[in-house]
């Protein structure tokens, strides 16, 4: 069942991930009709002119920093119900039902949205930091079920490779009508919401019904405990458990909790310093994005090529230390709208470090966790990966409000920094030896448990 894997769960992995890609690039064109919005109600004539005109809205920001400190609720919102999701998927045999539940709301905020208009716009904007929530949580049982697609680490990083490239793809076309679409900021708004509710409709019930099997509770509630605070009372168990007898685990964990944070913020961040530092439109910021998803996209196969011929740790680490350095020069490089031609070489070198960097730290990631505790320790990847997302937004919005935009962007730097040497210190060597006897209790998609087979006797799709 599906078009590239014999199965049908590694198909659903790559669906998801594919019409999830669209709801990134229909935010981009609602956040910036949005912003529109925000700086027609401050009194600023053009977005870019927010800074200059020195005009606020009625809550004292500045319309510039609206969708940074959305990102920030959001991310907050997101941290704290994290644990509770991770509990429903890891001690209820209800992973399935947690995908499809967080798959609907996700799909009935994104047609909810499309009405967006000059009087509902603080509505949607509220909205919109819902639906972040909801596809942040939808990631605790997608995660859940990537140690369990394939025994094979060649397969492992082809179907993580699928799906970024899927994404990307789905990305681009989106892109490529919208930017042919020749409307106003608004209206060109409206599509993208409508073509990310029909990609979502189309394949995320089809890929949580049809594709993706029910797993057994795998753990059980302790004597006493309850849904509600376990998943808090798990993570400070399992943080402990992990620092003790997995160290190299941890060390990722540390890094991943850091880095994760600069490298999604880079992404979300990247349109509204293109709007209002660079005076981009929406038309062309589109076209940059659509230049970034080319590369991203290439990454994706430059990923799966170089984990090839490197260890998983070498390239990720390689690739965030590229995208640290991006995040360095770009404020330097870029002075203003006369520099915003720039951004477009920075565009395409940033999304090549996202498409290598996310196939292979997955990848990395599946190799240091120990069997039976996939749930468990996909959802602590989600809550590493969530816990400090929301400081370079916070730290972007004091800088912008404060001194301007410009060097804004360096907030990056400072998480990047202190990630990137946990990620040095990782000793694979023993990190696959502390894992390795309990690979027998890893539950695979054939029903059949087990250690991989040995790499000579492995195959790639």
């Amino acid at each position: 069942m599906g078009c590239c894997y014999s199965n049908p769960e590694a198909n659903a992995y790559v669906m998801d991930c594919t019409s999830r890609a669209t709801v990134g690039i229909s935010n981009i064109f609602l956040g910036y009709a949005i912003l529109r919005y925000a700086a027609k109600e401050a009194g600023c004539e053009r977005i870019h002119a927010d800074g200059i005109c020195g005009k606020r809205l009625e809550s004292g920001l500045r319309a510039s920093s609206l969708l940074t400190v959305m990102l920030t609720v959001g991310y907050l919102a997101t941290a704290a119900c994290l644990p509770l999701v991770g509990t429903l998927v890891d001690y209820t045999p209800r992973r399935r039902a947690v995908g499809l539940g967080t798959a609907y709301a996700l799909i009935f905020i994104q047609i909810i949205e499309i009405g967006v208009s000059e009087r509902s716009w603080p509505a949607v904007a509220a909205l919109q930091v819902e639906a972040q929530v909801v596809y942040l949580l939808h990631l605790v049982p997608h995660f859940a079920y990537i140690p369990e697609l394939t025994r094979d680490d060649r397969e492992a990083a082809a179907i993580q490779a699928s799906g970024l490239g899927g994404g990307y793809g789905a990305s681009l076309g989106m892109l490529a009508v919208l930017v042919g679409f020749g409307g106003g900021p608004v209206d060109t708004a409206r599509l993208a919401q409508g073509l990310s509710s029909f990609a979502l409709a189309a394949t995320l019930p089809y890929a949580w019904h049809a594709l993706n099997g029910d797993r057994p509770a795998l753990q059980a509630l302790p004597p006493g405990g309850s849904l509600l605070t376990e998943g808090f009372a798990s993570l400070r168990r399992t943080a402990a458990a992990t620092r003790t007898e997995y160290p190299e685990l941890w060390k990722l964990l540390l890094g991943l909790s850091c880095w994760e944070a600069s490298t999604s913020a880079f992404l979300n961040l990247l349109p509204t310093y293109l709007a209002v530092f660079a005076g981009m439109t929406a038309t062309q910021i589109g076209s940059c994005l659509g230049v970034a998803l080319v590369a991203t996209l290439g990454g994706a196969f430059l990923s799966k090529l170089l984990l090839r011929r490197c260890s998983c740790k070498a390239v990720v680490v390689g690739a965030l230390s590229f995208l640290c350095l991006l995040a360095f020069l770009m404020p330097l490089a870029v002075a203003g709208p006369q520099h915003k031609d720039y951004l477009y070489g920075f565009g395409f070198l940033v999304g090549l470090g996202n498409g290598v960097v996310y196939p292979a730290q997955r990848v990395l990631f599946t190799k240091l966790i120990p069997g039976g505790r996939e749930a468990q320790m996909w959802g602590i990847y989600a809550f590493a990966g969530a816990v400090w997302v929301w400081v370079p937004p916070l730290v972007f919005t004091v800088i912008n409000e404060v001194v301007g935009m410009r060097f804004a962007i360096w907030s990056l730097c400072a998480l990047y920094a202190v990630g990137i040497p946990q990620g040095l210190r990782i000793d694979l060597a023993k990190a696959e030896k502390d894992v390795a006897a309990t690979l027998d209790q890893r539950h695979y998609a054939d029903g059949a448990g087990g250690a991989p087979p040995p790499k000579d006797a492995a195959s790639s799709p």
